[in-house]
């Protein structure tokens, strides 16, 4: 069941990271604003069947465009609530409050379950962070990585690099060090 939740989360969070400039609620592909919403399920501006052709090519960047008739379209996208069972969703979390979390919080189990799809893991700052913080604590007894030994560092700078898929911004900017020792570690 945790795996199941977990997946869910990551299905709906992935697509906000990817694109930064969309919120959770805002990203159109997603079924976030969707979840514990039942105004955003009734909404819908029209129907599949109702859009003209070109649209219907243009919504999917294809030629192929055979799709259910009857679901509905929202903001010029096939609404989720089409196709996408959101009250089973929501009854493997706790409530909203739990679902929430794991969208925005809780992003140290997603490398796996983005291992298992294919993707890549990309984490922001504030993830990577957080990620880091707990990896310093469970490891080293320090819950502040920028005050880790030097060898400490360079140790969790290799994780955060392959792991985690840090840049050496990222790297630089999280353990404080010089960009001469983050290009010593992995060049350029």
């Amino acid at each position: 069941m945790a795996f199941l939740r977990n997946s869910i989360a990551y299905v709906n969070r992935n697509g906000f990271l990817v694109h930064p400039e969309h919120s959770p609620y805002s990203y159109p592909w997603g079924a976030n604003r969707f979840y514990f919403n039942p105004d955003a399920r009734l909404r819908q501006d029209g129907f599949y069947q109702d859009l003209t052709y070109d649209q219907k090519r243009r919504l999917f960047h294809s030629n192929t465009i055979s799709y259910p008739d009857t679901h509905a379209v929202v903001d010029g996208y096939i609404s989720p609530a089409s196709y996408c069972d959101l009250e089973l969703g929501e009854h493997i979390f706790r409530d909203a409050r739990h679902y929430f979390a794991l969208v925005s919080r809780c992003v140290e189990g997603y490398q796996d379950i983005a291992k298992i799809l294919g993707d890549s893991f990309f984490c922001t700052d504030d993830e990577l962070y957080l990620i880091i913080r707990q990896i310093s604590r469970d490891k080293y007894g320090i819950s502040r990585p920028d005050t880790l030994p030097p060898d400490r560092k360079q140790e969790l700078a290799r994780m955060m690099h392959y792991d985690y898929k840090a840049n050496p911004q990222q790297i630089r900017r999280m353990l404080r060090v010089e960009e001469s020792e983050v290009r010593a570690l992995f060049g350029k």
